[in-house]
């Protein structure tokens, strides 16, 4: 789950399930709550898509906390293209880290094996 303030674009990314399925209601809320609310306090407007994680419990339980809910239009991804594009970036990011030649097994990087010398590691978002 992706988190952003449009004030200050500071973004926090939760993992809320491993593996295939979408995670609960419940358990978004939860994830905003501890990832979010609990260091920043409750925003008075919360942006969303239009996913089903985002209904039932999560709406309920947010605005029970006195926010605002404003979901997306439904042909109007652009709505919420600055998560998008943060996201984006956190994927890149997180790709680039958990490449093979970054793990090592007794000093030597697997990649090595494969491409015959040690690959250069440049800037993360290369």
């Amino acid at each position: 789950m992706s988190i952003l303030c449009n004030g200050t674009t500071y973004h926090v990314v939760a993992m809320v399930r491993q593996g295939k399925g979408l995670p609960t209601s419940r358990k978004c809320f939860t994830k905003f709550k501890v990832y979010w609310a609990a260091h920043f306090g409750w925003p008075s407007i919360v942006t969303c898509g239009r996913g089903l994680i985002f209904r039932g419990y999560f709406r309920k339980a947010v605005v029970a906390e006195g926010c605002y809910i404003r979901n997306t239009g439904l042909e109007a991804p652009e709505q919420i293209g600055r998560v998008e594009r943060h996201q984006d970036i956190s994927k890149k990011i997180e790709r680039k880290v958990s490449k093979n030649h970054m793990m090592r097994k007794g000093g030597i990087a697997p990649a090595q094996w494969v491409i015959g010398k040690f690959p250069r590691a440049g800037s993360l978002l290369e």
